[in-house]
């Protein structure tokens, strides 16, 4: 036995979990057994990995295939590995490789009663709704308990002082609840309790500092004081009340001392000079009050809420996903880890004696604390530690992972041998894109971006180069060529999102000329960005797959037009009616602030909540106490809708809706899920046309069915997040939003023991206290290394060729991405064509059901999108399904029949141009050759016949007609481009149809609508 820890830094492309397979191969062929053996990953993507690599590199030896040098010394091979393949899938139960959660789900099973918890718990993702519910609990509880209802109006007292935004504290309290449970589960650390009084105590604070600044201001008033020193020392005496609620001082309260203009000091005043100490010191004082309590009343809430949480999940039986480790943590605790372990392994039935983990990089603190009993115990009886991971890539610190244990776990077992092994070869990438990243994420690279960018000079980023250290690759001499690209929106771009969506479909647009659509991936860092770009690839017809949920309940679009239906429908349905007036939908139609909404509504809060306790008088409801304060606005917007609700079907409403609120003008991304919620009301008028039914109807479809998402075309490009894409490769990768942020977040957890202070931190005062300038400088820089580890991931990806689009900004600040990487718009290396297709071709077809859209995209070798097939793919289906409204012409007046089957039209397909359908149909029906398909009785004429072949398939007629013993067969063509594909097609109606009636004499009929010509077919 080796009494080893080997550590492997494997950098993107370098071959980890090929290292992994070799080692867990090689301990096998030592001898050991399977459930001797735990290996551990972190995604169920990379423990199916390693699964399916070990079972594969086994069979190929068995059978003497090509395997590298994993069995390189190794005697008896062929034979060795047929034994030791056929013992792992007859005991398969032990072949031990799990995710961690499954892991430690594993160790909870078997220990649950010593927990005290129910051995039949079940796992359960997501906590929202039980938090939720342990918070309105609370507050029902706090109703009629004076000691939380303290709590509660402590709370209030703070939110209305500091003026926090909205008019919905409980939002604030449950965004807080989350961020603090899921802390605590990261770390398995509790939350200290703060029970500090804050608004009294501020307020006191704050008082005591103005009366000195007072007294300070007095005494300088007439002493020769540097004029603009004065100036900010009056604004500050001023505005104070304004300064404290938003902790935002004046720097001039950091400077040494009073800034005189007599150099000699002659006039300098020794009480003036104490009270302006005195001042600092004050505002120093109070600035570390507020961030050590200002989180106070929230923490005091979480106390309870966490027993009302723990009460309704034991309840249950549940245990929560990110709750597993805090609870196995548990187990190990001091000195009862040593007298455990021998009961748990008694209870797993078995005894480790190696132990691998992927991925190290990305554990939490709380997850080594319940893996490295094991480790320990394994190290001190003779096994190994064998580790794999990337600093580079540590990307999970949001989560709880802690890439400092990279370095930790050495020293935490210091008699253990210690073996690191680096590997610096990438078998990913082509040699472009490796030279790119090695310059752009060498350490000197990034020493010099540190040192030359004022938001970091002078911070310290020892641990940033650490991690950097070795990321030059070597370049894999098979992987030649490669190409990059970068592109940057400028400043004075416009709209960056919508310059981003255009060079993202720039970029695909060429790529697809050379590699298929599902060779080509687009990283985004969030959902937000990730819709954006779907939406308008989608728009223009190109299919994807994204792991994104694109349903109509998630759209706030769809939201706020159902919130919009619903007070339509019930006009006394307050919340309805305040959520649409709140939405986008609205405030942009009517050009009014959000901001005016939300007054509005809390002084009609008030008004009805008055009305209530008098119970005189009119009753009142949001809608008309509106409708009093803007009655333009109602006019212009709502009494359309009320006076005609009852007598406008629902497609119609929801077509006026678009038009009265310009919702396509102003959300074009929204296009696609405005049709999607027209196919569901056509498909629901079919069945019923009643309002409230289809309210009823819609709310009340489960989030998984299909009816409520998006289509789009399989084995399309890739589309994902950054965290998502993590132990990924693609032959291409597009990265729009490319940023690098120096942004930081005004939360910060502090650490102490088995307890985490939560502190606020802003930027405006964090100068005012050393420990909170270090605080937040040191988070700072935790921050960058996460972002640069992002950038890292993100262009690590790419096989072939790579593509980064730079937006000027971040948000309000400047994107440091550019300074990084050197380089505006550029390109390097030659374009390629993939691999699997040298010369792509063919068509992908996206297709909405009931015609609103059916696009094509051509693979030439342009590339480029057949918006001209797209535009008479569109026309054909209007015209035909115009066609298909017409019955019969006989004893009608064709012009009021065009008429109403071209407005169907237009109502179908309601974002697109009709392209003067109506004068082509017209011409085309007025032709006596097609006229005599429309003069039978409109008893004997079927539009749109399906009928069904013995196998079970449905096919439709476009028109069959019944003319005694004789029947017609019409199929409408926009255009005849495939005759004989055509022909085909009308007489497999006709052989369906004789089937039906063998007697009756069947003639068929290919009508080409643009031409006028008509095939006949027998």
């Amino acid at each position: 036995m080796e009494n080893k820890i080997i550590c492997l830094q494997a950098s993107a492309g370098s071959g980890k979990t090929y290292n992994l397979a070799k080692r867990y191969i090689r301990l096998l062929f030592d001898g050991n057994k399977p459930e001797n053996i735990m290996a551990v990953t972190f995604t169920n993507k990379a423990y199916i990995e390693m699964k399916y690599r070990i079972i594969d590199y086994l069979k190929k030896a068995a059978l003497g295939l090509e395997t590298g040098d994993i069995f390189d010394g190794i005697k008896d091979c062929q034979s060795e590995s047929s034994k030791i393949l056929d013992g792992i899938l007859k005991n398969y139960g032990s072949f031990n490789i799990k995710t961690i959660d499954s892991f430690k789900n594993y160790i909870l099973k078997s220990c649950a009663l010593i927990l005290d918890i129910s051995p039949n718990f079940s796992i359960e993702k997501d906590y929202s709704d039980y938090l939720m519910f342990a918070l309105d609990s609370f507050l029902q509880k706090a109703s009629h308990c004076p000691p939380l209802q303290a709590i509660v109006l402590e709370y209030l007292k703070q939110y209305i002082l500091l003026e926090e935004s909205g008019w919905f504290p409980k939002k604030n309290i449950f965004a807080e609840m989350k961020i603090i449970f899921d802390k605590t589960s990261n770390t398995g650390k509790d939350i200290n309790k703060n029970e500090t009084a804050f608004k009294d105590l501020f307020e006191e604070m704050s008082r005591s500092v103005y009366e000195n600044h007072l007294s300070l201001y007095e005494k300088i008033a007439d002493l020769n004081i540097n004029k603009t020193f004065k100036n900010s020392l009056l604004k500050a005496k001023t505005n104070w009340a304004e300064l404290t609620r938003k902790m935002k001082f004046s720097a001039y309260f950091l400077r040494d001392g009073l800034e005189y203009n007599d150099k000699k000091n002659a006039c300098r005043s020794a009480e003036a000079d104490e009270l302006f100490e005195k001042t600092k010191e004050g505002i120093e004082a109070l600035v570390s009050f507020y961030a050590y309590n200002y989180y106070a009343p929230y923490t005091q809430m979480y106390s309870y809420i966490l027993e009302e949480f723990d009460l309704k999940a034991e309840k249950d039986e549940l245990v929560f996903l990110n709750e597993i480790n805090k609870k196995t943590k548990s187990l190990f605790r001091d000195k009862d880890r040593l007298e455990l372990l021998p009961e748990i392994y008694c209870r797993l039935a078995e005894r480790y004696n190696h132990f691998l983990i992927d991925e190290f990089q990305d554990t939490s603190f709380v997850q080594w604390s319940g893996i490295c009993g094991f480790v320990d115990e394994i190290l001190s009886n003779g096994g190994t530690f064998f580790y794999v991971g990337d600093i580079k890539q540590a990307i999970y610190r949001f989560r709880g992972g802690d890439p400092s244990l990279f370095y930790a776990a050495q020293k935490q077992f210091p008699n253990a041998d210690f073996e690191e092994r680096i590997l610096d070869g990438n078998f990913r990438s082509c040699k472009t894109i490796v030279e790119f990243n090695n310059k752009a994420f060498s350490a000197d690279n990034i020493k010099t971006f540190l040192s030359e960018d004022k938001d970091f000079c002078g911070l310290d980023y020892s641990d940033i180069l650490r991690a950097y250290d070795f990321s030059h690759q070597n370049i894999n001499v098979n992987k030649d060529d490669g190409y990059v690209e970068t592109a940057v929106i400028p400043e004075d771009a416009g709209d960056a999102d919508e310059c981003i969506k255009e060079k993202v479909l720039q970029f695909v647009e060429d790529i697809c000329g050379r590699f298929p659509l599902n060779e080509i991936s687009i990283l985004c860092r969030n959902n937000s960005q990730i819709e954006k770009i779907v939406l308008r690839l989608m728009e223009r017809g190109y299919p994807v797959e994204t792991a994104q949920t694109l349903n109509l309940k998630n759209s706030p679009l769809i939201k706020q037009i159902i919130s919009f239906m619903k007070f339509i429908h019930s006009p006394y349905d307050n919340l309805s009616f305040s959520s649409f007036i709140l939405g986008d939908i609205f405030c942009n139609a009517a050009g009014i602030a959000a901001e005016e909404i939300e007054y509005f509504l809390f002084e009609s809060s008030s008004a009805i909540k008055s009305y209530g306790k008098s119970g005189a008088g009119t009753a009142e409801y949001s809608y008309k106490l509106f409708r009093k304060k803007y009655p333009h606005l109602w006019t212009e917007f709502f009494e359309f809708f009320f006076d005609r609700m009852g007598f406008v079907p629902i497609y119609e409403f929801i077509v006026s809706t678009i038009d009265k609120f310009k919702i396509m003008e102003n959300f074009k991304d929204g296009k696609i899920f405005l049709l999607r919620l027209l196919e569901l009301i056509n498909l629901f008028e079919k069945e019923s046309s009643d309002f409230g039914a289809f309210i009823e109807w819609f709310e009340h479809l489960p989030a998984n069915d299909e009816n409520l998402y998006l289509k789009s075309g399989s084995d399309g490009i890739k589309i994902m997040t950054v965290h998502n894409a993590k132990g990924l490769q693609f032959p291409v990768v597009i990265i729009p939003f490319l940023t690098l942020s120096a942004k930081n977040e005004n939360r910060f957890f502090e650490e102490e023991n088995e307890q985490i202070k939560v502190v606020r931190i802003t930027d405006a005062f964090k100068n005012f206290s050393p420990n909170l300038n270090k605080l937040y400088d040191g988070e700072s820089m935790r921050f960058l290394l996460d972002e640069l580890n992002v950038l890292y991931v993100c262009l690590t990806r790419a096989e072939c060729e790579m593509y980064m689009i730079m937006p000027h900004k971040d948000g309000r600040r400047g994107n440091k991405v550019q300074q990084l990487i050197g380089y505006a718009n550029a390109a390097f290396g030659k374009k390629t064509r993939s691999k699997n297709t040298q010369k792509p071709g063919g068509f992908f077809i996206d297709s909405f059901d009931n015609g609103y859209r059916n696009i094509e995209i051509a693979e030439g070798s342009d590339g480029i999108f057949a918006a001209e097939k797209s535009r008479k793919r569109i026309l054909g289906s209007m015209k035909h399904f115009a066609l298909s409204r017409i019955k019969t012409l006989k004893n009608k007046n064709l012009g009021e029949e065009l008429k109403k089957a071209v407005f169907d039209a237009r109502r179908k397909f309601v974002f697109e141009n009709d392209f003067g359908i109506y004068e082509e149909l017209k011409d085309f029906l007025t032709d006596a050759s097609i006229r005599r398909f429309f003069d039978y009785e409109a008893d004997d004429v079927f539009n749109e016949k399906d009928i069904v072949d013995e196998n079970g398939r449905t096919y439709r007629i476009d028109k069959a007609i019944f003319d005694g013993q004789k029947i017609l067969v019409c199929d409408f063509k926009n255009s005849i481009y495939n005759l004989a594909e055509n022909i085909r097609q009308v007489k497999k109606y006709i052989s369906l149809l004789q089937q039906i009636d063998e007697n009756a004499e069947i003639e068929g009929f290919i009508i080409d609508i643009s031409a006028k010509k008509i095939e006949a077919v027998k």
